[in-house]
């Protein structure tokens, strides 16, 4: 049977359809104001959001938030050097704010891969969470543990390797988010060159600190995290009884025996909390190969079968553990993102963009609350509860993961549940190829979260995947006739981005 082909009717109605929807777009423009446009790059997995609002004068306001794809990219310098391509032409080369979230090189390798384009623009301010901050003891001391852990697991997953464990391959897979040891291109430095930019003035921020956007006075920012608490910073998954989380491992106790042994001492460690066993019970390798129990048990061949007794020894057993901390590592490193939330002073509507913050940065987001002037000049106070029922976009946090987004089910909790703004729609960056090829396709996004995701947003749930078919805005029958033109005209997907306007 002959492929069915489309009439030059059909074609030229189709191409009429396009025109007339692209006017409806460009009149809906001039007749309101804009207050934002938010961009987001579909190049794979990784965050790339450029937001543009409005100053007063008219003139846009560029902040780029993050700009980066995993490592096992194929092509990622072409591939993100045309997104830098495209910020530099939407901005005029000009970036009012640069957001890191946090050290993932899918949140920031754009930077490096694409510096010929980025080096010549102009960045104004750089915008990190506390962590990143060189004169805070406590984030000094974080940003230390989790680079020495980090070499830890690269050498434990070199020597595993060299042995062929299985085990070294999943731990590559995690390593990709801190991208390759080598200097200049780990996320560690990445960060480095852009604070050594000349003339760029950098801000550290914590949870409950509130500003209006420079420039921008209708534009109110929150600071939601990374929390200051280290215990909040160390739980990763959701708890299944009460949708929250429960409490990883101590990265530190987990961290310090393997890191020990494979680096060596840590000098602002006691030694001796590196070893699984006291003094007294410890022996000598060397001596124990002249003993005659362990000669007969361990090192000789078995005296009845004659086959080697290798199997009893756990050389390189000790390594397998550096899977379970690469992952400890990752989750940890996603709740020290910089979660903000923006609220426009006048209607209230809130945009949030919470980096790949995981259940414990959430979880400590209701204990924050601001006392702030309202656009009458008079004080109100807010939580999150409260801006979570104004947020009318959400950047799907964490690629929609498991344990990316709090359900906010349990008793006095705030997630998702509390998005109840009917206009709320949510931009997700996901690959789901990509989650494939490092075998996290299960829970990266997670098809329980999507439903309920796209249950909140009645339809309006956009992924970045190019694979992915968008919402056809007219067969959202939840929504009113009103709202799906709205919709229509508020949303355009591209090949190479989604594009949300605020009007």
């Amino acid at each position: 049977m002959p492929k069915s082909r489309k009439s030059k009717t059909a074609l030229k109605s189709s191409s009429k359809k396009k025109k007339i929807a692209a006017r409806a777009r460009k009149t809906v423009v001039k007749s309101q104001a804009e207050k934002v446009r938010i961009r987001t790059y579909r190049h794979g997995l990784g965050d790339c959001h450029l937001l543009s609002f409005k100053k007063s004068d008219g003139s846009p306001f560029n902040i780029l938030i993050d700009c980066g794809v995993v490592n096992r990219t194929q092509n990622p310098i072409p591939l993100m050097t045309g997104v830098a391509d495209n910020v530099k032409e939407e901005t005029k080369g000009v970036l009012d704010v640069v957001v890191a979230t946090h050290q993932h090189t899918d949140h920031l390798s754009g930077f490096k891969q694409a510096d010929p384009i980025f080096r010549p623009m102009e960045m104004r301010r750089l915008w990190l969470a506390w962590t990143e901050d060189p004169n805070n003891p406590l984030g000094s001391r974080i940003k230390r543990q989790l680079v020495r852990t980090l070499a830890a697991v690269r050498e434990a997953a070199l020597k595993l390797t060299a042995i062929g464990a299985d085990t070294a391959n999943r731990i590559q897979s995690v390593l990709q988010f801190f991208g390759p040891a080598a200097a200049g291109d780990n996320t560690q430095a990445i960060l480095n060159d852009l604070q050594g930019r000349s003339g760029l003035e950098i801000a550290y921020y914590k949870p409950g600190d509130t500003f209006l956007l420079p420039e921008v006075p209708n534009v109110r920012v929150y600071v939601l995290g990374p929390p200051e608490d280290p215990v909040a910073l160390k739980i990763t998954n959701p708890r299944a009884s009460k949708k929250e989380g429960y409490e990883a491992a101590e990265l530190a106790s987990s961290a310090t025996g393997l890191a020990a042994a494979l680096l060596g001492p840590d000098t602002e460690q006691d030694p001796e909390l590196s070893y699984p066993f006291e003094r007294i019970r410890r022996k000598d390798a060397s001596g124990m190969k002249l003993d005659a129990y362990f000669k007969t048990h361990y090192y000789d061949s078995d005296p009845e079968t004659g086959e080697s007794q290798d199997w009893r020894q756990i050389e390189t057993a000790w390594l397998e553990s550096a899977e379970e901390l690469a992952l400890a590592l990752n989750s940890f490193t996603n709740n020290t993102s910089l979660a903000l939330a923006f609220e426009f002073v006048d209607s209230g509507e809130v945009l949030l963009f919470p980096g790949d913050a995981q259940i414990g940065s959430w979880l400590t987001w209701k204990e924050l609350g601001w006392i702030v002037p309202d656009s009458k000049g008079q004080t109100r106070k807010v939580d999150i509860a409260d801006l979570f029922s104004r947020t009318v976009f959400y950047k799907g946090s964490h690629h929609a993961s498991h344990n990316g987004t709090l359900s906010g089910l349990a008793e006095g909790e705030t997630g998702l549940e509390q998005m109840t703004h009917r206009d709320l729609v949510c931009v997700v960056p996901v690959d789901r190829a990509m989650s494939k090829i490092m075998k996290w396709d299960r829970t990266l996004p997670w098809a329980p979260l999507l439903k309920r995701l796209s249950e909140k947003t009645r339809g309006r749930l956009l992924l970045t995947d190019v694979t992915e078919k968008p919402p056809d805005p007219q067969a959202l029958t939840t929504l009113s006739a009103a709202e799906r033109e709205h919709f229509s005209k508020q949303v355009v997907v591209e090949q190479k981005w989604i594009e949300y306007t605020l009007w």
